[in-house]
């Protein structure tokens, strides 16, 4: 649902895992054992949560039953009745619609940022905007894709509704439903558009494809802004019925990939490039009416802007030598805290720290040298399980330490003299608390629990260290600032609650500054402490946001969007420049009330409850069987593709699949089934297949080299274990795997005759054995967002196949490393892979199969030894922004140049034990060009290209067309 930031932290699965349990379904993230789950029937919902969320559960029910009828009533369509699981155990700010299998999720805790949440309440919020794709996931099931979900289950018309409409589509017409029928939606936010507006005040339009597709070359507003302006002019100028028309009209052709363009000139005339630039222009006179004539209030940038590279410097505070420190990120920096000065730039050197894992959107505090921020902690096992915790940085020392293990803090403040910190604690059961602390101990010396149905967000100090100015939200009411005493505890709203997204109060103990967009555009404004007259300050066209007061009172710093970055400004203090409130211009753009108008009227939520949905406890394994249609697996780094009939329960815990399999370097077929279970510390995997497997191998004798190949079937039972790990602590995404399987496996059909090649003995290839198999995978590393690869990284396998436990067919081993090494190339977002391989097989009469990749360019043959290196080197050679056709864009060429070379070594075995050791050597050089491409509506990225390969041994040319699935 909600925006997250650059996807900075990168983690590079290992390859070879793959290939040793590609077999195994997925299950996703898992809550810790011990959680008691209930569950509740309403008529249109089954509420799956744990057992401290009962009160929020009941008033969800009844929220989305309130709700449902008007979200769903422009579309037309009824769904049936819905599983929603409520998450506690985490820390994210976000909720999901998702198919296959067929829910809904939501995750308790609510957003310290007001620009996701504004004066709503979180789960009314998620309600209306969740709600929303569920119903548009109903209206495409029909036609085209609703043959796709006949034919193959939810992950066909998974597949069909992604094809159809773009994720835009999606995004901007729940943000308008949110907009229309809550009293805050993120469409009454200027925050949450101001991206998309500075670029469009001053910037040239961007094409249509590239504001669909995004980019590396330059910034582009992300698509829940793109789809809100073009999803809610489309309402406001054809109507409702033309959104109903539009998705119906592309489910009904989705096979046809220009289906949504040709659905949008039937309706309205005008394809999907045409309807983005009307959208675009009706936006952009809205926007430059609401500032013409506009006052400006003067100030200076604290820093230069790299226009040349978006990036965002936000959440200026002043430390205690009067300098700002601000949080930095960009399109090709990492993020981290600078120390900002007139004339700093991206390359003054004035980073302070890489805060990593870091909670994005929640904003730190600076108090003499010290400094504080929120970071994330996760649970090395539980995927649904995370803490957010406050670290304190000494600037002068660099000592750093954290506060509050294992907790649920966040927007930590410390006081004017750095030895207290106020923080939010938000529980597991949906209540939250204002917690003084001690800012070197973290012990708790004041608690100020929020009453039921209200957030705090926020809290600053005031200079005289005995009071806390915050923002409130309450459900119902709206937003509030209030003035805390921590001694007393007594509370005195300043400003609300009103339905304006009024939010970051801080004070001068004289003043509390905030910011609203009362005018429409956020701006800040000063609430007197002592008589409550409100001013307006400053007057800036994009809005000025994160105000921060200096220690003198004399200096007001805040942050604006420009088209080329975010910018921390400062300005003096001059109360005779204000304008009375009262006095102040309210500039609406209308998009809103429009939207209401047309969509409405709002769902009355009434909390009283008559009587309490029936509930029960929710046993998992009762669910375990869930099946849900026909998945399809395939990976560029993996032989192995398969069709599945899958089942998952909703938590994510048991999973099962009936598959059928391809394994591409053996040129065989398997049919079976797997089953997973993931509620224990160990992962268990269980399978029971009937596998058609091929082998070819070098022999050489006194007549030459002879190459040979044999087919031969197998019937295999295994049971096994995996832990998987996050062990991230830092900067680097860090894993670790680790698991085991026992088979009995019988292999049948296919003798070998090793007699005309050794001493006459027959060694047999039927019989029962039972191999065992041990692995430990582990990686590492970090990117920004224009790496082609890891800047650093670090990953690793090593696996071993053997039978300890029988000697019937004497049937051999298999030891398999792999090591890859990322290093930083010679300019920006270049980089260097090194990897390097050794596997031994000791292959009696059975040989496992290879888990190496061979040198590009040479099919693949079984050694007894066999070693490889391979070195590459990767940089982007440009970022195009091309389309054609309405069917492709390419956003970027890369190369990738490499160098591979292999030994293979045929040693004396059980098998032939007279073999003089003979070696084969394959060498490859040569060139990946690449296009990094995005098709039609498809979710996820291709690359397309070809390599050119040089086969030193053959002294041969080859060149092959390569396709990648980003999956």
């Amino acid at each position: 649902m909600l925006r997250r930031p650059l996807a900075l932290l990168i983690v590079a699965a290992l390859v070879a895992t793959g290939v040793l349990r590609a077999q195994a379904p997925s299950v996703g993230a898992q809550n810790p054992p011990g959680v008691q789950w209930d569950a509740l029937r309403s008529p249109r919902f089954e509420i799956i949560y744990p057992r401290e969320l009962a009160t929020e559960a009941q008033r969800v029910a009844r929220t989305l039953e309130g709700i449902t009828p008007a979200v769903q009533r422009s579309l037309g369509v009824a769904p049936p009745r819905l599983s929603l699981v409520l998450q506690n155990r985490g820390i994210d700010n976000n909720g999901f619609v998702a198919l296959a299998p067929r829910r809904s999720e939501w995750f308790a805790t609510a957003p310290q940022g007001a620009s996701n949440l504004g004066p709503n309440d979180w789960f009314d919020l998620l309600g209306t905007h969740e709600y929303r794709h569920v119903a548009q996931f109903q209206k495409l099931n029909r036609g085209f894709i609703g043959f796709l979900d006949a034919l193959f289950g939810e992950p066909g018309w998974l597949f069909g509704a992604n094809m159809a409409l773009p994720g835009w589509f999606f995004e901007g017409d729940a943000v308008g439903i949110e907009t229309a029928l809550t009293a805050g939606g993120r469409g009454r936010i200027p925050e949450f558009n101001v991206e998309q507006r500075a670029t469009v005040l001053e910037k040239p339009r961007l094409e249509y494809w590239t504001a669909f597709w995004r980019s590396y070359g330059r910034f582009v507003p992300d698509h829940y802004q793109l789809g809100y302006a073009i999803t809610s002019w489309l309402t406001l100028t054809k109507g409702p019925a033309a959104i109903d028309s539009i998705v119906g009209r592309t489910a009904d052709r989705a096979w046809l990939p220009w289906s949504f363009s040709a659905a949008l000139r039937e309706v309205t005339g005008r394809d999907a490039a045409d309807t983005y630039a009307l959208a675009m222009d009706s936006l952009s006179r809205a926007w430059r009416a609401q500032v013409s004539e506009l006052p400006v209030t003067p100030a200076t940038s604290a820093h230069a802007l790299d226009t040349a590279n978006f990036s965002w410097t936000e959440f200026p505070q002043f430390a205690g030598d009067g300098t700002l420190i601000a949080f930095r990120r960009g399109l090709d920096i990492l993020f981290g805290f600078v120390r900002v000065t007139p004339g700093d730039s991206l390359a003054s050197g004035k980073e302070l720290l890489t805060p990593a894992p870091y909670q994005f959107g929640v904003p730190h505090s600076a108090s003499g040298s010290r400094l504080a921020y929120a970071a994330a902690a996760f649970d090395a096992r539980w995927g649904q399980h995370q803490w957010s915790m406050v670290r304190v940085h000494d600037l002068a020392t660099g000592d750093e330490w954290t506060l509050g293990d294992h907790s649920r803090w966040f927007a930590p403040a410390l006081s004017p003299d750095g030895s207290r910190i106020a923080l939010v604690e938000q529980g597991g059961d949906g209540r939250n608390a204002v917690l003084v602390v001690d800012a070197r101990s973290g012990v708790e010396q004041r608690r100020f629990p929020s009453a039921a149905g209200t957030l705090a967000q926020l809290p600053r100090w005031a200079p005289d260290g005995q009071h806390l100015v915050l923002a409130q939200v309450q459900r119902g009411a709206g937003r509030s600032i209030i003035w805390l005493d921590v001694a007393s505890g007594a509370e005195r709203a300043l400003v609300g609650p009103t339905h304006d997204n009024v939010h970051s109060p801080v004070t001068d103990g004289r003043m509390v500054y905030y910011v609203t967009p009362r005018t429409g555009v956020d701006n800040i404004f000063a609430v007197s402490l002592t008589d409550g007259r409100s001013f307006q300050v400053t007057s800036r066209p994009n809005g000025a946001m994160e105000p921060a007061v200096s220690g003198d009172g004399r200096t007001l710093a805040f942050s604006e969007m420009t088209g080329d970055g975010k910018r921390v400004m400062t300005m003096a203090i001059d109360s005779t420049a204000w304008v009375a409130a009262e006095r102040a211009s309210a500039r609406s753009l209308g998009w809103a009330e429009g939207l209401t108008a047309r969509l409405g009227p709002p769902p009355v939520l009434d909390t009283a409850l008559a009587a309490p949905y029936p509930v029960e406890e929710y046993a998992a394994w009762r669910h375990s069987l869930n099946f849900y249609g026909l998945t399809a697996s395939a990976s560029p780094t993996s032989p192995v593709a398969s069709l599945s009939l899958v089942s998952r329960d909703l938590l994510g815990t048991t999973a099962l699949a009936i598959t059928a399999r391809t394994n591409t370097n053996e040129r065989t077929y398997d049919i079976g089934a797997t089953a997973t279970y993931a509620g224990w510390w160990p992962v268990i995997d269980a399978s029971l297949f009937r596998t058609q497997r091929y082998n070819s191998f070098l022999f050489r004798d006194s007549t030459g080299i002879h190459q040979f190949a044999y087919r031969w079937t197998e019937l295999d039972a295994s049971l096994g274990f995996r832990l998987p790990l996050n062990l991230t602590r830092s900067l680097y995404s860090t894993f670790l795997e680790v698991g085991g399987s026992l088979s009995a496996r019988r292999t049948t059909d296919q003798p070998i005759r090793f007699s005309r090649f050794s001493s006459g003995e027959q060694l047999l290839s039927r019989g029962t054995f039972l191999p065992v198999t041990w692995y430990a995978s582990a990686g590492r590393g970090y990117a920004t967002y224009r790496d082609l690869q890891p800047v650093w990284g670090q990953y690793a396998l090593v696996a071993f196949q053997h039978t300890p436990l029988t000697k019937s067919i004497n049937s051999g081993a298999l030891f398999s490393a792999r090591g890859f090494l990322y290093f930083p190339g010679f300019a920006r977002h270049h980089g260097i892979l090194v990897e390097g391989g050794f596997e031994r097989q000791w292959a009696g009469n059975y040989f496992f199969s290879s888990q190496m990749v061979f040198p590009r360019g040479y099919d693949a043959v079984s050694f007894d030894r066999f070693k490889k290196v391979s070195v590459n080197y990767a940089a982007p050679l440009g970022y195009p922004d091309r389309h054609w056709f309405g069917a492709v864009q390419v956003q970027r060429i890369r190369v990738n140049l490499f160098h591979d070379y292999g030994v293979g070594e045929l040693l004396p075995s059980a098998a032939l034990p007279t073999l003089a050791p003979t070696s084969f050597f394959y060498t490859s050089s040569g060139l990946e060009l690449m296009a990094d491409t995005w098709w039609w509506q498809l979710p996820s990225p291709v690359g397309i290209g070809f390599r050119t390969t040089y086969q030193h041994e053959l002294k041969l040319l080859r060149t092959a067309l390569v396709v990648q699935l980003k999956l």
